[in-house]
Parts: C-alpha cells; structure tokens; sequence
C-alpha cells in the first residue's frame, strides 16, 4: 500500500470500533507480528484461491455461529446464507 504498511492499517482498523469485529487475514510478512497488530488469521504467500476461500468461509462461519448482529447482515448482502445454516 502506498500510504501505509500492512501491520499499520491492521492496528488502525483495530483502534477503531467501527471494525474491531471485522476479520483480517494478514498475508505477507511476519505472522506472529501480524497477529499481535490483531490479525485473526494468517496466509503465507503463494496464496490458492482455493486456500483463500477456505479461510474466508471459516471466518464467516465463526461470525454466523457467534453473533447474530453478523447474521442479519450477512443474510441481507448473501440471498442463499439462511437457507446455508
């Protein structure tokens, strides 16, 4: 990125509460920085698509088991994710 490095924005997002609940997935780099700037999953590169949505279905997974705020919302962008549970 341009204007910051990737282990910034992570700490960014994270100060603001507006997305201390979004899921980041830290891919380049040093993994166990990029989970103390609170990273909630960790992919070294060459990432596989496959890889990639594996990840991203468990996140959303965890997200649709424990809180249901993230349920309505996904449910409302995703037509088949009620029918999915």
């Amino acid at each position: 990125m341009p204007v910051m490095n990737g282990l910034e924005a992570i700490a960014r997002l994270r100060a603001d509460d507006r997305f201390a609940a979004t899921p980041i997935m830290a891919m380049p780099g040093d993994k166990e920085r990029c989970f103390n700037a609170g990273a909630n999953e960790y992919m070294s590169k060459p990432v596989s698509l496959k890889n990639l949505l594996h990840m991203v279905e468990k996140l959303i997974k965890e997200r649709l088991e424990g809180n249901s705020g993230f349920i309505e919302a996904y449910t409302e962008i995703t037509p088949t994710a009620s029918t999915q549970r």
